[in-house]
């Protein structure tokens, strides 16, 4: 607030008033409303249940309100269903099981349990709990699918930086070697199934590297004749470990643009001759159109007395 004065005078040879013709103080009435404001929202809880419906809970806090404003609109609290699904029947799960020096716990059927790799790998070991046809629950064999040995591993990563130099533009020494470090490991065979993946990882990568145009793998990279039989081989290996875990009557059916892999497993004594490519199937290319490029292996070759697959 302020105030002001006025000087009357002086008259007659007189002073002039002393002290300030303007006087200003501060003035409180009091603080202006604020209004609550929402802070965010927390994170979700844990579901009350892990099956046959529970609820999961966030809230939220209101700063303020101030001086006579008003509160924060809505709710504090929000609830939301979870884990819907059924519960699993007890002749649904299966049990704890002591298998290959592994403890599996109990899993339900549908879910797959997991455990880390023995030291000389990494990653994890699944196994899966099915059920049979008779609705019990039982535990798969486990796969080691996940797993790769630290060898492999180190070889794939080395790969990899190989190709990170060769997208830069980057011609990076030692490429050669990386091939002949996976040749000598592989000469010992695999320890886990994983290991294969990450052998054609890095048989992708390479193979990546020498396409482009900066890089000339030299004839030790390119040894054409025994790679080809060795990755025919593997192909062979392949079909024969997957047919061996086929069940009767199953089929599995890969195609790109230059290659067909299809594998038939039928009881050999209730079917007829095997005609390949098949009809129908999806994914087809045309090469096959003419009686030349079809492949027909008469029953009788690969009968026998017996019933077998």
């Amino acid at each position: 607030m302020q105030r002001t004065r006025e000087c009357n005078g002086p008259s007659y040879g007189g002073s002039e008033c002393r002290g300030e013709w303007l006087e200003t103080v501060h003035c409180f009435l009091g603080e202006c409303p604020v209004n609550g404001k929402w802070q965010p929202w927390s994170l979700w809880s844990s579901c009350s249940k892990t099956c046959g419906g529970g609820t999961q809970q966030r809230n939220r806090v209101c700063y303020g309100p101030f001086f006579g404003g008003q509160s924060c609109p809505g709710e504090r609290e929000e609830v939301r269903s979870c884990s819907e699904k059924r519960c699993p029947e007890p002749h649904e799960i299966c049990g704890e099981d002591n298998f290959s020096n592994v403890v599996w716990k109990i899993t339900p059927a549908g879910e797959t349990a997991a455990v880390r790799c023995p030291p000389n790998a990494m990653g994890l070991i699944l196994r899966r709990c099915a059920l049979d046809e008779e609705g019990i629950a039982y535990w798969e064999n486990p796969t080691y699918m996940k797993c790769v040995s630290n060898d492999y591993r180190s070889i794939q990563t080395l790969t990899r930086e190989h190709l990170s130099k060769a997208q830069r533009g980057l011609v990076g020494d030692g490429v050669s070697e990386v091939m002949t470090k996976l040749k000598v490991t592989s000469s010992d065979g695999t320890s886990y199934s994983g290991d294969l993946l990450a052998i054609l990882d890095v048989l992708k990568n390479m193979t990546e590297i020498f396409r482009r145009a900066y890089y000339s793998p030299s004839s030790a990279d390119m040894r054409l004749g025994p790679n080809i039989k060795q990755l025919f081989r593997l192909v062979e290996d392949f079909v024969d470990v997957i047919g061996l875990r086929m069940k009767a009557f199953q089929d599995m059916y890969e195609v790109t643009d230059n290659l067909v892999l299809s594998i038939h497993k039928r009881p050999v004594a209730a079917h007829g001759d095997i005609n390949f490519p098949m009809k129908g199937w999806r994914g087809m290319v045309d090469w096959a159109r003419s009686s030349e490029d079809r492949v027909t292996i008469p029953k009788n070759i690969v009968s026998t007395d017996k019933t077998v697959e």
